[in-house]
């Protein structure tokens, strides 16, 4: 029977890998079964045993039999050791014209696509992901962990600072409306709708008369247009 072109290279999902880092992180276990990544990382059996399960055996974190390879664990969750054990996984897993041609994160993502599906005969989806993957090794970051599932973005628009500055802008705005002035113009008729406005001003008791008579000169320049009106 032919080899299955995707066992040929790690397709797991990006966000369950940072999420079984960070599992790890707190503890280690000693086998890992599709029962274990179905209740760690919410997913069906089928789907660990199919997306997950091969792609941590080819990249060392487990044997043959599910048994977690410590060595290899220890220094996929370590930030210090992470970039190592990224390296050593990339120079055995990937050929070395794919790791000369694309040697960083940075590299084309649809020239490395097209060598995925060229040298495996997979389609564009399973290329994609195989791409994915190659590229996160590549990277080596373990500080993308955090910023994977988008966390930081969305709990900094959701944030009671960011709240309380939209509230703000919306004070704003409503503090300082543009108020229409009730003119006549030529051709209003008598039923044309009429604007009434109600204002109120709140003056400090410990004002001095000249302020008081300036705000209601003020008052009726910018409002009432007396001064407008009487030229």
């Amino acid at each position: 029977m032919a080899q299955d072109p995707t066992s040929r290279f790690p397709v797991m999902p990006i966000k369950h890998w940072w999420n079984l880092r960070n599992k790890f992180k707190k503890s280690i276990p000693g086998t890992i079964t599709t029962n274990y990544i179905s209740l760690v990382l919410r997913m069906t059996e089928q789907s660990a045993s199919s997306n997950v399960i091969p792609s941590l055996r080819m990249v060392g974190i487990i044997d043959d039999k599910g048994k977690v390879v410590h060595d290899a664990a220890r220094r996929f969750r370590d930030d210090q050791q992470y970039a190592d054990f990224c390296a050593e996984t990339l120079k055995r897993i990937y050929p070395q014209d794919l790791r000369d041609a694309f040697p960083d994160a940075n590299s084309d993502a649809k020239n490395v696509d097209n060598w995925f599906a060229n040298h495996t005969g997979v389609g564009a989806v399973a290329a994609r992901r195989m791409r994915a993957f190659y590229l996160l090794l590549c990277d080596a970051d373990p500080a993308k962990e955090k910023a994977s599932d988008g966390t930081s973005t969305k709990a900094a628009k959701a944030s009671p600072a960011n709240k309380g500055a939209a509230k703000a802008k919306v004070s704003s705005r409503i503090s300082k409306p543009r108020v229409p002035v009730q003119r006549e113009e030529k051709g209003q008729g008598a039923d044309s709708p009429a604007l009434h406005i109600n204002i109120q001003v709140h003056i400090s008791s410990d004002a001095a008369p000249d302020q008081i008579d300036q705000i209601f000169k003020s008052m009726a320049k910018h409002i009432y247009r007396v001064e407008k009106d009487a030229q």
